[in-house]
């Protein structure tokens, strides 16, 4: 609302002069002059059509007030006079803007013979001044109290004359009723005490609602009085805001001493009790919120027990009496903000029922609901609505959503991403190499295509490896290899004395999971054995090594990150089905072949030869825990494509095991011994026993003995869907570290996937803050920055190199590189708010402050330079505002629609695309205009071009006004008061419509530091960090994956729901921290669709 505010202040100070511009010098009030009636016709329907009408009619019998132009007199003023002393709400009308107002009024005269243009003070008794042709306005003569009342007609009326709509149903309204109260006096003439019949007779109802008068008023009165409770307590005890039951509940703002039937809302010096914001002199004794001289003793500004605004503050919401109370004219909410939330006013924002989280600019780190955000800054007068009134009318407003939300955020349910599987980027790739290998390359100038960018980001999640893709892996790859080579494979691993089995044991041991970013299963495991054997290697191990380190780098599950997870459905049933899953603990003995006393590499056992055992003597073999893993290292021979089995008995028979071998490559199979019968081992000690059953042949290689450890299997929560799937710790692992540092994961979060501790939030929230301490993180965030606002747009932008002769590749390099300093400094350093994005620092070291100008840096490193008048923020950097340039001249309208779609979030409608021929005649009309005037700035230029349909739809206020203001900053991002031409330049613009692009908020600036100093207050560039954050993340948007392209992806409803959820949550969780952006980005690792996928 501050900005609200602020606009007003702006239209306060510009609408004057263009309206006397328009107006006129004429008196008005007694003359008829044509030109000045149309004057005030134009300020008329800008200005007061919203809350009067197009005649003077009001919008509804106690909402907003109709005008009788037929009094001679307002309030004891003339209209004119009346307009310039009480109509200046927010916006100016004085001097001839009033008196040609005035002058249009007065057209309206009614030609029913009404003659009700006498004096108001006079002739209505101080209270209608005519406006209703049916009623005098005044007291109809005669003593009301003589009148006995109907208490039952008197409900009946109350009904009928709607005083329900301020007073409540029983009297527990806007304005409340003191049914026992013995007195009243009105505002216009304190002095005059007056019973309740003869108050509702003299003052009832307020502007143009119906009149009570005479057997109206003791009825009503009448059916007032029972309210009152056995104990006497008479209602409501105390005042309120407003003023009380004597008051004009509908009246005007400002009060009205002679009670006018027009009930304008400014109202003047008496106003009645129903409720002058400011007081009045001396109101009833209920007394408003400027207190009265006569005020009853337990009368606040505030009420008391029920007396308030909003009934019991303790109370449930109550959206009827929100309704009655947004539609009350004191508070002017549907005034401003329209019946259904349709603002009616400029610079008013519209109402969206569904929004959760309010901010206020006085208060950028603070979020609150409706509710609370109404009770602390809603109406323009706090104080006039409470706590209860604020719940009610956030009661009313939310009420007015459909039963049906689709989407709505439900932040108890389990929210779902999709499973994914993300090429590498090509940043991404290049350090996943370096961290794997050391090796450096250049994707991009080795033929990796771009990468694909949706929305501005590199996202690689529908992208396919074509034959392009494939040919440059390969070429890398090879590269690589020879790389490692003449480092004697140093980061892959030590083969030294190692026979080719055994090399390429190590392999799968030291390097491939590695690569795989995940343990590898047996068969993946064989195959990369085959690299090994001689067929391939030769015998050499350097080729073995060579070989299955290509095929690793160059697999699917190096070149793409999983993000598959589980089926929740196969791990509730490992669980409840028992199942057991063990990784061993350190080797206690290993048995090769030469122990089993083979004369080669492996212990054959065959139909002939099936068999082999011995006494494992604790003292010289192994001890047996009660838990052991027996792991045999063997190939079989099969025949025919059948093979043999491989039997295990151990503890004298009590274990007796079987596993059928199904690879001719080595491979290792597992047995299990685990249980607490085991037979105590004999003399001899426990005996092992290996058996070949079956066809063919085994050849065992090495049996190694370790304890069984078992891994824990957690189980899935129970209200995850059956068709759900749950990333797996490794996959979390690639998730955390490719998010937060753009690279593979480092070796803590290997080992922390190992022991399944990644699975709760605070062993997440552990990582994650861990990672974002690193000098890879600050590294990976500056390129979000740089995609986010496209900033790297400088670097190949056309330029006009002899109209810009400095403009230098290294120029362009360091802009580029000082947003990311920006960036990397508000996120990482300290606590720093969003807002310090557009503050007027920035980084630069000598060659380019020299460039822009800036004395006093001398460092060729990149250093703060704070308080700049010009410049500062991403905003008014130098890639910003040359990346979005043409060659010689900016351009307003890529400015404009960055600051749009980059900043606030705002979808900006595609250009037509049938506008060839129209933007073909308006070049040539540009043409013969500029021959006529000469030349023109760029603005100008722009201007002419757009302001014909179809253009002018989208830039006569979504794009131009905002892109104009920006003209202060040249085609490289150098502040200029000149174009190219010699114009001189016109940096004057207005941002209109902040938090939506149709929400009417206005914002006036000149030059692009002001507008970023504007930037800088409003809350839609907090949630956009947060939206754009979530999109380089998890590689969709939270409403679309792509509103542009036609083939992309359609997000489910519940989906949608979820990640607006996240969004929430990023924003909830920036605000209790100072709105640093780091607090997004860690709320964000820890959501439920990060770890939980479905299947769209």
């Amino acid at each position: 609302m501050e900005i609200y505010h602020r606009a007003k202040r702006a239209l306060s100070i510009l609408l004057p002069a263009i309206l006397l511009f328009a107006c006129g010098n004429t008196n008005f009030e007694n003359t008829r002059n044509e030109s000045g009636i149309d004057a005030g016709k134009r300020a008329y329907e800008a200005l007061c059509v919203s809350c009067h009408g197009v005649k003077g009619e009001g919008l509804g019998s106690s909402a907003l007030p109709a005008i009788d132009p037929t009094r001679s007199t307002y309030g004891g003023k003339t209209l004119a006079a009346f307009i310039e002393a009480n109509m200046q709400r927010g916006i100016t009308c004085r001097g001839d803007c009033a008196e040609n107002v005035a002058a249009y009024i007065r057209t309206w005269e009614r030609s029913d013979g009404d003659d009700n243009s006498g004096n108001d003070d006079s002739g209505d008794g101080g209270s209608d001044g005519g406006s209703d042709s049916g009623n005098d306005g005044g007291s109809s003569g005669g003593d009301v109290d003589s009148l006995n009342g109907d208490a039952g007609r008197g409900a009946e009326l109350f009904v009928a004359k709607n005083c329900q709509t301020c007073h409540g149903e029983q009297g527990g309204g806007l304005y409340p009723l003191v049914a026992d109260r013995p007195a009243y006096a009105h505002s216009s003439a304190p002095a005059l005490s007056m019973s309740l019949p003869e108050y509702i007779d003299s003052y009832m109802g307020p502007g143009n609602a119906p009149k009570c008068q005479q057997q109206c008023a003791a009825d009503v009165a009448a059916f007032i009085e029972t309210w009152v409770t056995d104990d006497g307590s008479g209602g409501d005890s105390g005042g309120d805001s407003g003023g009380d039951s004597g008051g004009d509940s509908g009246g005007d703002s400002g009060g009205d001493s002679g009670g006018d039937s027009g009930g304008d809302s400014g109202g003047d010096s008496g106003g009645d009790s129903g409720g002058d914001s400011g007081g009045d002199s001396g109101g009833d004794s209920g007394g408003d919120s400027g207190g009265d001289s006569g005020g009853d003793s337990g009368g606040d500004s505030g009420g008391d027990s029920g007396g308030d605004s909003g009934g019991d503050s303790g109370g449930e919401p109550n959206a009827a009496n929100g309704k009655l109370l947004y539609e009350n004219v004191q508070l002017s909410c549907s005034g401003c903000h329209g019946a259904d939330g349709t603002a009616q006013l400029p610079n008013v924002p519209n109402l969206d029922p569904f929004k959760a989280v309010y901010q206020h600019s006085s208060a950028p780190g603070e979020t609150y609901s409706l509710a609370d955000y109404i009770d602390l800054y809603m109406p323009t007068t706090p104080t006039l609505c409470d706590e209860a009134c604020a719940r009610d009318i956030a009661a009313y407003i939310q009420s007015w959503r459909p039963d049906d939300t689709g989407v709505a955020c439900a932040p108890s349910e389990v929210n779902y991403g999709r499973r994914q599987m993300r090429l590498l980027t090509q940043s991404e790739y290049e350090a996943t190499l370096y961290d794997l290998l050391g090796y450096t390359v250049v994707s991009n100038a080795r033929g990796v295509p771009a990468d694909t960018l949706v929305e501005g980001f590199s996202n690689q999640t529908q992208t396919s490896v074509t034959q392009a893709y494939m040919d440059a892996y390969m070429s890398i790859a090879d590269s690589a290899v020879a790389f490692a080579e003449q480092d004697g494979f140093a980061g892959v691993t030590d083969c030294e004395g190692l026979s080719n089995t055994a090399c390429a044991q190590a392999f799968v041991n030291d390097f491939a999971w590695k690569a795989y970013r995940r343990p590898l299963t047996d068969d993946e495991k064989a195959r990369f054995q085959v690299f090994f054997s001689p067929t391939y290697s030769g015998g050499s191990n350097a080729e073995g090594i060579k070989a299955a380190l290509r095929a690793a780098i160059t697999s699917p599950y190096f070149l793409y990150r999983f993000e598959m997870g589980e089926p929740v459905t196969a791990l509730r049933d490992r669980v409840s089905n028992g199942d057991k899953s063990y990784q061993p603990g350190d080797i206690g003995y290993t048995l090769t072949a030469e122990g089993m006393g083979a004369t080669g590499d492996y212990k054959t056992l065959s139909n002939s030869n099936n068999n082999w055992g011995r006494y494992m003597e604790s003292a010289n073999y192994y001890q047996y825990s009660g838990s052991d893993l027996i792991m045999v290292t063997a190939k079989a021979n099969p025949v025919n494509d059948d093979y043999p089995t491989l039997r295990l008995s151990a503890y004298n028979n009590a274990f007796d095991l079987r596993v059928t071998l199904d690879s001719s490559l080595e491979k290792t199979y597992v047995f299990v011994l685990e249980g607490p019968d085991a037979p105590t081992p004999d003399v001899h000690g426990v005996y092992v026993q290996f058996l070949q059953e079956g066809v063919g042949s085994i050849d065992i290689k090495q049996i190694d003995f370790a304890p069984a450890i078992e891994v824990e299997q957690p189980e899935p929560p129970e209200e995850l869907d059956d068709d759900a799937y749950v990333l797996t710790q490794h996959e979390i692992a690639s998730f955390l570290s490719y998010t937060y540092t753009g690279t593979m994961p480092d070796a803590e979060l290997f080992a922390a996937a190992a022991n399944n501790e990644l699975v709760t939030d605070a062993q997440l929230e552990y990582q994650i803050a861990r990672l974002l301490q690193t000098e890879t993180a600050r590294h990976h965030f500056g390129e979000f920055a740089a995609q986010w606002l496209a900033t790297d747009n400088v670097l190949s932008a056309a330029k006009d190199a002899e109209l810009y002769p400095k403009f230098t590749t290294g120029i362009r390099k360091l802009m580029a590189q000082e947003v990311r300093e920006i960036f990397r400094h508000v996120m990482f350093d300290g606590e720093q708010p969003v807002s310090n994005l557009y503050s007027n620092f920035t980084f630069l070291n000598q060659e380019l402050a020299a460039f822009y100008g800036i004395e006093g840096v001398s460092s060729n490193e990149f250093s703060k330079v704070s308080e700049l008048a010009n410049r500062g923020g991403i905003l008014t950097s130098g890639a910003f505002m040359a990346g979005f340039a043409h060659e010689q001249e900016t351009s307003p309208i890529k400015r404009a629609v960055a600051v749009r779609e980059r900043l606030l979030c705002h979808t900006v409608p595609p250009m037509p695309t049938d506008i060839d021929a129209a933007r073909e005649d308006v070049a040539e009309q540009l043409e013969a205009y500029i021959e006529q005037q000469g030349s023109i700035t760029n603005r100008e230029r722009y201007a002419f071009l757009t302001k014909d349909e179809p253009c002018s739809a989208c830039h006569d206020e979504i794009i131009n006004p905002h892109g104009f203001g920006m003209e202060n900053f040249d085609a490289v991002g150098l502040l200029r008061s000149h174009g190219v031409n010699g114009k001189i330049i016109d940096a004057s613009g207005a941002l209109i419509g902040t938090e939506t692009m149709t929400d009417g908020n206005q914002i006036s600036f000149t030059g692009a530091r002001s507008l970023s100093d504007e930037l800088m207050t409003l809350p839609a560039t907090q949630t956009c960090l947060a939206e754009k954050g979530f999109r380089f993340v998890m590689g969709t948007g939270h409403n679309w994956f792509d509103h542009v392209a036609e083939n992309a992806p359609e997000l489910e409803p519940d989906e949608k729901a979820g990640y607006q959820c996240g969004i929430d949550q990023m924003v909830s969780s920036m605000s209790a921290n100072n709105l640093n952006p780091r607090a997004a980005f860690r709320e964000l690792g820890v959501s439920d669709f990060v770890r939980y996928r479905k299947q769209r």
